[in-house]
């Protein structure tokens, strides 16, 4: 299993810019090895100040969009303080995967 701990990269993770910039230096990198070596890759969203939206449905919605469905597959979203958020990022994946591109996603510019 590999890890992704939210919290070790930022303390404040907000705005689709900022996500899309994690996403390409931190959680890219780790969700192509995890598919190449058939592993998990577990995403620790806990232990920060809070948690936009905006930057959950950024974050999880470009490995959708870079790695398409098997991400479903090869990803565990853990969080032990905001549980509720662990439906609202699948149901993001969903609509990313079926709908492309959220229209307020700085890849749109």
């Amino acid at each position: 299993m590999l890890h992704f701990k939210l919290s070790k990269i930022t303390q404040t993770p907000a705005g689709r810019e900022n996500a899309l910039k994690i996403f390409k230096k931190n959680l890219e990198p780790l969700m192509r090895k995890a598919i190449h070596s058939k592993q998990i890759l577990e995403i620790d969203i806990d232990n920060t100040a809070g948690i936009a939206h905006s930057f959950l449905d950024e974050l999880f919605g470009n490995l959708i969009r870079q790695f398409g469905a098997v991400v479903f597959d090869r990803i565990s979203i853990v969080s032990c303080e905001e549980t509720y958020l662990i439906p609202e990022i699948k149901k993001s994946m969903l609509e990313w995967y079926e709908n492309g591109i959220h229209e307020n996603s700085p890849l749109n510019k």
